[in-house]
């Protein structure tokens, strides 16, 4: 499985080599699972998505919400790697929800691995370890022990070489 996480929170899922679709050509909407069922209002419509949590977009709205002069979710990660107790909590909130879904993808697709990319990657040390904590606590214990949670490598030329690979799918799929 792949989390992308940027202005909103992206997904992919690859079962036996093949991306999953779905009827419709829309699986792995991983963004748009519940994380808090009386949650913040996510602009597809529903409530307590992931997106509205754990992408670039929601940090900046915590941070706005809690006061900080700040235009992008890069100067609050900033700011907490510089050692802002406030702007290293917006993480840590931000982590726990981050937590939930990769224990809900744990649950359901008992992955080897989970990508984790993404400008918002680069600032995981400060929500990875919470992160993990919750996906530990809230997921089976058996699978949870045996998914290797790992930050993408590729940076901002993932999504590039995932549509290639989704190409080449098609075109051998035909």
């Amino acid at each position: 499985c792949c989390l992308t996480l940027g202005t909103g929170v992206g997904g992919g899922v690859v079962i036996e080599g093949k991306l999953l679709k779905g009827a419709r050509g829309v699986a792995s909407e991983l963004g748009h699972m519940v994380v808090d069922e009386d949650g913040m209002e996510c602009y597809c419509g529903s409530r307590g998505c992931l997106e509205a949590y754990a992408s670039g977009s929601a940090i900046l709205r915590m941070a706005q919400e809690k006061g900080f002069a700040v235009s992008s979710a890069k100067e609050v990660a900033r700011l907490a790697f510089e050692g802002d107790d406030e702007a290293k909590g917006i993480f840590e909130e931000m982590g726990r929800y981050l937590g939930v879904g990769l224990a809900n993808i744990v649950n359901i697709f008992n992955p080897e691995v989970i990508v984790i990319g993404g400008k918002v990657a680069d600032a995981w040390p400060l929500f990875g370890p919470r992160a993990l904590e919750e996906m530990k606590k809230r997921a089976f214990p058996y699978s949870a022990e045996g998914v290797q949670v790992t930050k993408a490598l590729l940076g901002d030329e993932a999504a590039l070489w995932g549509g290639v690979a989704l190409m080449k799918q098609r075109d051998a799929d035909r």
